[in-house]
């Protein structure tokens, strides 16, 4: 039974531990770290959600979660604009 946790614990440790760096084109954005996930893989081409890697959105131009489509010769990007937290208040 011991033997079958410290194995457990072991595999568990080595799912956690994994982390990759990538780098996406991001027009606009200010060059700075963002967390995200893998939403697909499909031919050339890698989904993310990326969000910002703190709680608080302000802090990286963010708000909530935000999805972009990247390959060689690719690039998507989908954003929803919040005035209330991005300070657009729709005046001229």
């Amino acid at each position: 039974m011991a033997r079958s946790l410290a194995l457990l614990a072991g595999a568990l440790a080595t799912v956690a531990a994994q982390t990759t760096t990538v780098e996406f084109l991001l027009p606009m954005f200010d060059p700075q770290p963002l967390d995200g996930s893998v939403v697909a893989v499909k031919g050339g081409a890698t989904t993310l959600a990326i969000h910002c890697p703190d709680a608080k959105a302000t802090n990286c131009g963010l708000a909530g979660t935000s999805t972009i489509v990247g390959g060689p010769s690719t690039i998507e990007y989908s954003y929803t604009m919040h005035p209330e937290v991005d300070g657009f208040d729709g005046g001229e």
